[in-house]
């Protein structure tokens, strides 16, 4: 397994929330790997949904490359949002 799956179950087990983040485009992306995974293993132990921080699913010009990735402010959104779910 490229990711712990093990190591991220048990901290989903402990905190009940899951927040992930990667710069591919939210459709296909890896993101959706881990969330569906930890879903089917954690899922009575969740307390808000899995949320996925990704880039846009747009070809993108590298000029505006800054645009597409996750930023803090939208990592930060998704964290106050998952924590008051």
């Amino acid at each position: 397994m490229p990711w712990d799956v093990q190591t991220v179950a048990e901290s989903v087990n402990r905190t009940g929330r899951l927040i992930v983040v990667h710069e591919a485009g939210r459709t296909g992306g890896v993101g959706a790997e881990i969330g569906a995974e930890i879903q089917k293993r954690c899922f009575l132990k969740l307390n808000a949904p899995v949320r996925l921080v990704t880039g846009w699913d747009t070809p993108v010009p590298m000029q505006y490359e800054k645009f597409y990735m996750p930023d803090p402010i939208r990592i930060l959104d998704a964290v106050i949002e998952t924590l008051n779910y």
